[in-house]
């Protein structure tokens, strides 16, 4: 009992400091915008509006800070704010998911020297499947046998094409995926054709067309062959995650 208490003691106040963090960025990009708003001149202007972005991607508001940083005056940076910007753009990108546009931003940047735009372009870099120019960077920061394992032990793609084939054989296009959960429309689609066979064996057409017909369309063709697209999709993007969470571990991103 006097541990539970504990625990929800420490979550309390955790909580508040969380919220209290929270509020105290939020004023600090409501403070920025106001130096923005009051015309202040550009190359001040663009040390408000890094600032301010900062203090959105902190908040993980990502869509306001891209949002903001589209205001740069682009004439006025300097190289470091440069870095910084394109930096910054670069990971409301990855944050998001969006590999290749995290890549165009950091392309953007004429050097990135700074330790986290590094590790940045290390991940955003195993975003875009470039494993060798990520491991390079990567070993940058860190250079042992963690890096070594990860790098051997790449996420794999499955081809939406190849899984689409396979799918003709149901349990064939199940052992690809990795999705023995799907085993049901296997069992309902043998059971549809089944039944298809032994009414029109029997002569009941009518039966084996409506019937069997309507249920092999709903277990193999709707529940089986169409969503491939998107559980090849799926597969993919989780194992980009679980790759890119280790990396950013790795790395203390």
């Amino acid at each position: 009992m006097k541990s539970r208490l504990l625990s929800c003691i420490i979550f309390i106040f955790l909580s508040g400091a969380i919220s209290v963090r929270a509020q105290s960025l939020a004023l600090k990009a409501v403070e920025y915008e106001r130096l923005i708003f009051e015309g202040a001149a550009p190359a001040a202007a663009n040390g408000a509006i890094i600032s301010r972005a900062q203090c959105l991607v902190e908040l993980g508001r990502w869509d306001d800070a891209e949002a903001c940083l589209s205001r740069l005056r682009m004439y006025a940076l300097s190289p470091g704010q440069r870095e910084q910007s394109a930096c910054l753009k670069a990971l409301c990108q990855y944050r998001q998911g969006n590999y290749d546009a995290a890549l165009a931003f950091l392309n953007e940047a004429p050097q990135i020297s700074a330790p986290e735009a590094v590790k940045l372009k290390a991940l955003v870099l195993a975003g875009t499947r470039r494993f060798e120019e990520s491991e390079a960077e990567a070993r940058r920061i860190v250079s042992d046998g963690r890096i070594d394992k990860l790098y051997s032990g790449l996420p794999k793609e499955k081809s939406a094409m190849t899984a689409l084939f396979l799918g003709i054989i149901p349990t064939a296009g199940h052992l690809y995926l990795e999705r023995p959960d799907l085993w049901w429309t296997t069992a309902g689609t043998v059971a549809a054709a089944g039944l298809a066979v032994y009414e029109a064996v029997s002569g009941n057409w009518i039966t084996a067309i409506l019937g069997g017909g309507m249920l092999l369309n709903a277990f193999y063709v709707d529940s089986h062959l169409r969503p491939t697209e998107s559980i090849v999709r799926r597969y993919n993007a989780e194992a980009m995650e679980k790759f890119l969470k280790e990396l950013e571990s790795i790395l203390d991103f």
